[in-house]
């Protein structure tokens, strides 16, 4: 029957009634190649997956999904395979990181997926790195803000401040003068950045603003 259904069950998760039926055939599939066959007709439709309604759930782990908006679910979909079988959906997320991230349902989707319990270290690491080499346009959006705010107040990176100032300082007036991105330039003024950082940002600020008379 698996093999029937999985070519396709990008578009069965797309459906408002089909995407129950999708998750509850990937969250009982359990050998190897059942997962294999799963991630296999899924990989190229992961992108879109991630940014439909229906179908991002179809992609992530979800805690705390309604059913009939009443009854709570706990659902295990395909981040519970781990890696390396859902690194399809890591690949997914950053190779087309701005163009989901500008979803509603994308950014939310990928935020998911990085505060799951099935996401690796590794993983997470390469998400933050897409994030930090796309930070200037997700900051100036409302969507692509919320990964930002992950990077930035939960995933805990250590260097993560570091990695975010030399690409934030040559556009901070854009920067702390647009009313979404002035709210993540005021995470550098936190007492948790080091003297050098804030130097590095001053500075910055100094200069532009001497060159202007």
């Amino acid at each position: 029957m698996l093999e029937r259904i999985a070519p396709h069950l990008a578009m069965i998760g797309i459906h408002k009634n089909g995407t129950w039926a999708a998750q509850k055939i990937i969250e009982c599939v359990n050998t190897p190649d059942e997962i294999s066959l799963i991630a296999q007709n899924l990989r190229p439709y992961a992108p879109p997956l991630l940014l439909d309604q229906f179908g991002n759930y179809v992609v992530q782990y979800v805690s705390g999904l309604t059913l009939h908006r009443t009854q709570l679910m706990h659902c295990r979909c395909c981040l519970r395979f781990g890696a390396p079988a859902n690194d399809f959906i890591f690949d997914a997320i950053v190779d087309r990181m701005w163009e989901i991230a500008q979803g509603r349902f994308g950014a939310r989707s990928m935020r998911a997926c990085l505060e799951s319990p099935h996401i690796g270290s590794s993983q997470q690491r390469r998400v933050a790195t897409a994030i930090v080499l796309n930070s200037i346009p997700l900051a100036t959006n409302p969507n692509g803000a919320l990964l930002l705010t992950w990077l930035l107040d939960t995933s805990g990176f250590p260097s993560r401040y570091n990695l975010l100032a030399p690409r934030f300082t040559p556009h901070l007036s854009h920067l702390c003068t647009h009313k979404l991105a002035s709210l993540t330039m005021h995470s550098f003024r936190l007492p948790a950045i080091t003297s050098s950082l804030t130097f590095l940002v001053i500075k910055s600020m100094v200069s532009r603003s001497s060159t202007k008379f």
